[in-house]
């Protein structure tokens, strides 16, 4: 093999990315087309590397080539407290999730670096005053807490109602949590029996990550679950739809998102499957968030609510409605959000980074951001 061909580079950084990745060996083998010894010497020395299996690489990990040239091996990515009740799920994440929490984090950074360092500490003033107004309280799943908080979110029950769609909620909830909270709202494709979202707080902004793959309002309440997280100061991963009797936080967390999207004077007591799909419906809630807020509020007892779960549960169908016909615009603020979309066109047109750089970070092509 030519010399020309191949490099060499430190081999820790080779290790640390698929370590990162999530990525099994076997399916670095089979994308590399390379044997197990050859793949492992080349983590051990990171010798003679074909260049070409080294951008193939970079793929494999959705790296920058530029990684491996690194003079020393990056931090680990910081990943949130695993709150999903492991008796359900395997312990290790896939590499979808590790690489939307990768993105989370690499966004968050991003949108702190092109923001003053008060922009946040002044987005976060509610923050300051929900712990004044509520030192007292260790739990956050009180009735008090679930209408102030609806008060700074400022969309009323009325809004919820009259909202043409579960879809136009969503839009609606999502603006309120960036333009009223402060809190960028991320959705990206992880897989759907895994994990329903999760939020970061380790650094201003603080965020929240929802399941593209999941139903509306499974996201709804996602984005809920993952704010009483944030108000804990205690972010993590959640699956809020399989929560064990001895999973206190994430039981507390649900009782709040059921609290705040389905105010108690709303409440109706319903005893049927067909008359809570019905409300639950026109509330534009999911029927098993309006279920166990009935539960909550001790309006049915336990037997009727398992038998009324599993109904529910073998009725439920909803699909995602990913995309459909979005434009590549359309697409990147789905995703990444209105906050950070505009944040990143608004610093490319002030030249504090390239257009590059933001076609990179918004995954939308030159030209169109050009024309945007």
């Amino acid at each position: 093999m030519s010399q020309q061909n191949v490099i060499n580079i430190n081999p820790e950084i080779l290790a640390w990315a698929r370590k990162e990745s999530g990525v099994e060996i076997d399916a670095i083998l089979s994308a590399l087309e390379t044997d197990h010894p050859t793949y492992l010497s080349w983590e051990k020395f990171g010798k003679y590397i074909p260049f070409n299996k080294l951008k193939t690489l970079a793929k494999i990990f959705q790296r920058q080539t530029a990684l491996f040239f690194l003079p020393s091996v990056p931090e680990k990515t910081k990943r949130p407290m695993d709150n999903r009740n492991l008796m359900d799920f395997h312990a290790g994440l896939s590499p979808e999730t590790l690489l939307s929490i990768r993105r989370a984090n690499r966004y968050s950074e991003l949108l702190n670096n092109l923001n003053s360092p008060t922009y946040y500490q002044n987005r976060y003033k509610w923050l300051n005053e929900f712990q004044e107004t509520f030192y007292y309280s260790n739990r956050i799943d009180l009735e008090k807490i679930s209408v102030w908080v609806r008060g700074k979110v400022d969309i009323s029950i009325d809004e919820q109602i009259s909202a043409q769609s579960q879809s136009q909620v969503y839009k609606m909830w999502r603006a309120a949590f960036e333009g009223k909270l402060g809190i960028p709202t991320f959705q990206f494709k992880m897989p759907i029996q895994e994990i329903q979202g999760f939020s970061l707080n380790d650094q201003a902004p603080y965020c929240i990550v929802v399941n593209s793959k999941h139903s509306i309002t499974g996201k709804i309440f996602t984005l809920f679950h993952e704010l009483g997280h944030l108000l804990k100061k205690q972010p993590g991963i959640c699956f809020p739809e399989k929560v064990s009797d001895n999973q206190i936080l994430e039981l507390e967390c649900n009782a709040f998102a059921g609290m705040l999207l389905i105010p108690r004077e709303i409440v109706k007591p319903l005893d049927s499957a067909d008359d809570i799909f019905a409300f639950s419906n026109k509330l534009k809630v999911s029927s098993e968030a309006y279920l166990r807020r009935l539960k909550g509020l001790g309006l049915i007892d336990d037997k009727r609510f398992f038998v009324l779960l599993s109904e529910i549960r073998d009725r439920v169908k909803e699909p995602s409605k990913g995309f459909g016909r979005a434009t590549n615009i359309e697409k990147a603020i789905n995703s990444r959000g209105q906050h950070l979309f505009d944040s990143v066109i608004d610093a490319a047109a002030n030249n504090k980074i390239s257009f590059g750089t933001a076609s990179d970070i918004l995954g939308i092509k030159i030209n169109h951001l050009l024309n945007y």
